[in-house]
């Protein structure tokens, strides 16, 4: 999921419009752009956001974890889960 898709997510699940979640801190044309995938939102906006409307940031963050996350962390995440108690490190 997408920062986008995940501000949708949060959005829709609070029963927000885009002007509301907005929040004031970006225009809400502007914050159509960023849920759409048109424009980038920067860390301090976002986190005005999420602050503004008391998401936890862990959430948002598990939202965004598959998307943003490497191949090769990826692989060494899903192998670790099925061996537990040994560490396993992929090579690159």
């Amino acid at each position: 999921m997408t920062i986008g898709q995940a501000l949708r997510k949060i959005r829709q699940n609070l029963d927000l419009t885009q002007k509301e979640m907005a929040a004031n801190i970006v225009t809400r044309p502007f914050y159509a752009k960023v849920e759409a995938g048109k424009s980038r939102i920067s860390a301090d906006k976002l986190a005005a956001i999420l602050f503004e409307h008391d998401v936890d940031i862990t959430y948002f963050y598990q939202l965004l974890r598959a998307t943003y996350t490497s191949k090769q962390k990826k692989i060494e995440s899903d192998l670790n889960n099925k061996m537990p108690g040994f560490k396993i490190e992929v090579q690159h």
